[in-house]
């Protein structure tokens, strides 16, 4: 019993440094891509703000300076 108790601790060491070398790059990409996601979504929060309500219009402006044609 206890040659398999320590072989199962020796597989459980060799498992574990495996399994870090693979979580911890996909831990590190999901973290990239929730925050790309986050400035995605203030960017296109900022275009729909834009389209909704313009600053002002092009043809209403010049309408209403003194140098028209």
């Amino acid at each position: 019993m206890s040659a398999r108790d320590d072989y199962v601790k020796h597989g459980e060491r060799m498992t574990r440094p495996i399994l870090d070398e693979v979580y911890q790059p996909l831990v590190k990409q999901q973290e990239i891509l929730s925050r790309q996601m986050a400035v995605l979504k203030t960017l296109r929060n900022t275009m729909n703000e834009c389209n909704f309500s313009p600053a002002f219009k092009s043809t209403s402006l010049l309408r209403s300076t003194p140098f028209r044609n």
